[in-house]
């Protein structure tokens, strides 16, 4: 049972706007998240960083509660990868379902992943789960920003505001339409969870 709240759970990879553009298309229908919770791998730590940023000290000015969890390797590749990735993923939402009602964005990472997220929403009895696809003409990378600044100095104390006005364009692309995807998903019974469960977990 939830608390009444909205938590947002997602992968990242090199596009922190795919985490901020779908806080933003769930606030405009009326479930603005509370809570961010992002897994991450060492690869893509500095993306997290940037997100992290933008919401500590850029518009959202630090109401909304955000926590990473990093993933113990360096990138998504291989299938035991795949399998830490996706016990990880089942325990923080399973964890997270306590605080509020869980959107899973499934978009940010490696595209094995998307398969891995959607195995998790499953096996938690989720109706839906999120995705942020790439708008036509537009970037959502972070590379430059990722590679030229050490970042993780600055969550504890506010970024220099040449930095912040990067890292709020690299958060928050100008894009006219809505680019948020809601893909629905079959609630199964708790036999066929909970045998989703135990594969996951095995």
């Amino acid at each position: 049972m939830d608390a009444g709240g909205h938590v947002l759970v997602a992968a990242i990879g090199k596009a922190p706007a795919v985490v901020t553009e779908c806080w933003e298309e769930l606030a405009r229908n009326g479930a603005a998240a509370n809570r961010v919770v992002i897994l991450y791998t060492e690869h893509v730590r500095r993306y997290f960083h940037i997100v992290k940023l933008d919401f500590l000290y850029g518009g959202y000015a630090g109401r909304v509660d955000v926590e990473g969890v990093p993933l113990p390797m360096p990138d998504v590749l291989t299938d035991e990868e795949s399998k830490t990735f996706r016990k990880i993923l089942l325990q923080t939402v399973l964890r997270e379902g306590g605080r509020g009602r869980i959107h899973l964005l499934v978009s940010g990472g490696r595209k094995t992943m998307v398969v891995d997220a959607t195995l998790v929403a499953l096996a938690c009895g989720l109706s839906e789960i999120l995705y942020v696809q790439q708008p036509a003409g537009v970037t959502l990378s972070a590379e430059s920003l990722a590679e030229y600044y050490d970042l993780e100095k600055y969550l504890d104390s506010m970024p220099p505001a040449e930095l912040m006005d990067k890292i709020h364009a690299a958060c928050h692309p100008r894009i006219r339409k809505p680019i948020l995807a809601k893909i629905t998903l079959p609630v199964l019974d708790e036999t066929a969870r909970q045998t989703i469960i135990t594969w996951v977990m095995r």
